[in-house]
């Protein structure tokens, strides 16, 4: 609101501007909520880092095994965030994160890897559990698996369940024979405990002799 002046120091009247001001409050509104959601993420994030770090640390040897493995499961991490980030951190899907964390390891295009019947989407926080196990699987497979053997392969394959749950199945073929290991390591622990949320989902691991079984049971909660 403003004077009207007709002359000099006479006023007349006054004048009045209305600004709709909507379109600026509901930004501000999305940008507070977007600092809300990013502040808990990356709290979520730290928090992961952290206990990535003591278990790592808890099971190596040596500080190089420490430095190694620590580095690898980081770099893990952050291929997965980086697919969330470009989707918006609206979900991901199962065979494009598949092949980003197996990536330092296999081709997609070659004959080492076949990945089928994945073409599903999940939320945010099980993509992030979900490329952490793919990563131990992948390692543990080019170490003792079939990824370490010329004629070794890794088949993953998905199936609905039912409307909201979808399995995932890692076999591995070709490699050499496999024995049970003698202690449960951080790698297994995560494999095992990260993917459960809630009734009948979670992970096995089948060490079969000739090749290793992983059964992940995940919740769709974003429909592609």
């Amino acid at each position: 609101m403003a004077p009207l002046r007709v002359s000099g120091e006479t006023i007349g009247g006054s004048v009045i501007t209305l600004v709709d001001l909507s379109e600026r409050k509901a930004f501000e509104k999305r940008q507070t909520l977007m600092m809300h959601e990013l502040d808990h993420r990356v709290k979520n994030t730290l928090a992961m880092v952290l206990s990535i770090c003591g278990r790592t640390l808890a099971g190596s040897d040596s500080l190089e095994e420490f430095r190694l493995r620590f580095t690898r499961r980081i770099q893990a991490l952050a291929a997965t965030h980086s697919l969330l980030a470009d989707a918006s951190w609206a979900g991901i899907d199962l065979a494009a994160l598949i092949e980003t964390e197996l990536a330092p390891y296999v081709s997609a295009a070659g004959p080492h890897l076949a990945v089928s019947k994945l073409e599903r989407t999940v939320a945010p926080d099980v993509a992030i559990a979900f490329g952490l196990v793919v990563h131990e699987l992948a390692t543990n497979a080019v170490k003792y698996g079939a990824l370490s053997a010329e004629n070794g392969k890794v088949t993953v394959s998905g199936s609905t369940l039912n409307g909201n749950l979808y399995e995932v199945v890692w076999a591995e073929s070709g490699g050499p024979p496999v024995t049970p290991p003698i202690r449960q390591g951080f790698g297994q622990t995560l494999i095992t405990r990260s993917l459960a949320r809630g009734e009948g989902t979670g992970a096995t691991v089948d060490f079969a002799p000739d090749g290793v079984v992983c059964r992940m049971v995940l919740p769709i909660e974003v429909e592609t």
